[in-house]
């Protein structure tokens, strides 16, 4: 039986841009795809190792390690570099505790912390610009490896941290952790709900619409709820397995930014309208509060990277989102940190760092 109704006039153009929506929307996953964005190359051995993808189904894809580039890309890093004044700050010594003058930094996370979208994530991405913060410190230098994993979830960090004895060698006897982790908990259910909301749109009958939408709303938001509870449970383990492998670190966590604080998209679910903004903001604000809430007992400190990003503009890509711009347009939902937001990122850790 054909439970839906579709005009046999039915618009390309709106299939489109159904379609499109879906796609523009499913970036945050990392391009349609987790391609790992880790590569621990062994500077002693020079032998270079992939980070896992999760069973995801796709190659690794590696990124140069920034300790071992680092001399390569010295032009390039010198644009990066922060105000002399910040060179002039000794750091603190409840952070900077080791008495080495090189500190081991471990990146940790999804593509926030790969640095995806970026047009040089070895020079761009916070890590790298963190990196720089603590070579311009006198005396000291950062031998630095990033971890991040595009479309990484909190449940498979800690499946890698605790099943995979080849991810992240690097981390062991680390200094200094950072970790960004959280978001497609629930954005992984919220790619699923676009993807259908789109089929959805192409349903010519308004009351069977609003029905499907609905359902499909219902659906999301406890799967979404799942996502959180999950996150929940799986902090103390993360916080855990890094402590296993670098006891001495000092582990920073980052709060999740609203990628859609200034994006004006409603779309209708059922009876009610969802705004894009809004909705984002409820769930990223359930993560943060777990962040936050668990820092003292768990034992790490927090990067408030939401509150840095959220009065600041030109540091999210969708920002350039506007409705009703066309089809192509939707493409523009993409909410990957710019290069100004990775700054802002960087310059959050350094402050908590103790080196600002």
């Amino acid at each position: 039986m054909n439970l839906y109704k579709f005009s046999p006039a039915f618009s390309v153009t709106k299939a489109l841009l159904a379609m499109l929506l879906a796609a523009a929307l499913a970036v945050f996953l990392g391009s349609c795809g987790k391609k790992g964005g880790a590569d621990d190359t062994d500077t002693g051995s020079g032998t270079e190792n992939t980070a896992p993808t999760e069973n995801s189904g796709t190659e690794s894809v590696p990124v140069t390690d920034e300790a071992t580039d680092k001399k390569e890309t010295t032009a390039a890093k010198t644009e990066a570099e922060p105000p002399e004044t910040e060179t002039e700050t000794e750091p603190s010594k409840d952070v900077m505790s080791t008495p080495e003058k090189t500190l081991k930094y471990a990146a940790l996370g999804d593509s926030i912390a790969f640095g995806y979208g970026l047009s040089s994530p070895e020079t761009e991405r916070y890590s790298a610009l963190l990196d720089t913060y603590i070579d311009a410190l006198p005396g000291y230098e950062a031998e630095s490896y990033n971890y991040g994993i595009n479309g990484q979830t909190s449940s498979e960090l800690l499946a890698a941290l605790t099943n995979d004895p080849a991810f992240a060698p690097e981390l062991t006897g680390a200094d200094i952790v950072t970790v960004s982790i959280g978001a497609n908990n629930v954005l992984s259910p919220a790619i699923s709900m676009f993807m259908q909301y789109a089929i959805n749109s192409l349903i010519e009958d308004a009351a069977q619409q609003r029905a499907a939408n609905k359902l499909l709303y219902d659906a999301f938001n406890k799967e979404a709820a799942a996502g959180v509870a999950m996150f929940a449970e799986d902090l103390p383990r993360i916080i855990a397995a890094i402590k296993a492998r670098a006891p001495e670190a000092k582990i920073f966590f980052e709060t999740i930014y609203n990628p859609y604080n200034n994006v004006s998209l409603k779309l209708p679910v059922g009876d009610a309208v969802m705004d894009l903004n809004e909705a984002s903001d409820e769930l990223v604000g359930k993560l943060n509060a777990i962040i936050t809430a668990n820092a003292d007992a768990l034992g790490y400190t927090v990067a408030d990277v939401y509150t840095a990003l959220e009065n600041e503009t030109g540091v999210v890509n969708a920002e350039s989102f506007t409705e009703g711009g066309g089809i192509l347009n939707y493409a523009a939902l993409d909410p990957h940190p710019t290069a100004k937001g990775h700054a802002i990122i960087a310059g959050t850790f350094r402050d908590v760092l103790g080196i600002g």
